[in-house]
């Protein structure tokens, strides 16, 4: 990861997204949670696939955030994307956001 991540101590809560690679997160987002591991934080996880299940992404973000409180994850697919900003929004208002 190139660009320089800010502080993200001031957060409670911190949403991450990442497209599904290879049965898992993408590994610019392994990265950055090798890096920034969100102890302590809230993480709302969310991923896009072509057509896969999300649980290795949801087993990747448990995995790299092993002191974190890891909310329900939202998850689509490609094809599903443009069109799935009600199921995001009703996800966002059932994670308290």
């Amino acid at each position: 990861i190139a660009a320089a991540i800010p502080d993200l101590s001031g957060y409670d809560v911190v949403v991450i997204g990442s497209p599904y690679w290879w049965g898992g997160l993408s590994i610019p987002m392994r990265t950055f949670l090798m890096d920034h591991p969100l102890a302590g934080k809230r993480v709302l996880p969310f991923c896009v696939s072509a057509s896969s299940s999300p649980s290795g992404a949801w087993a990747d973000v448990r995995t790299f955030c092993p002191n974190a409180q890891i909310a329900e994850g939202f998850h689509t697919t490609e094809s599903r994307a443009a069109s799935s900003r009600d199921d995001l929004v009703a996800w966002l208002k059932r994670s308290g956001l």
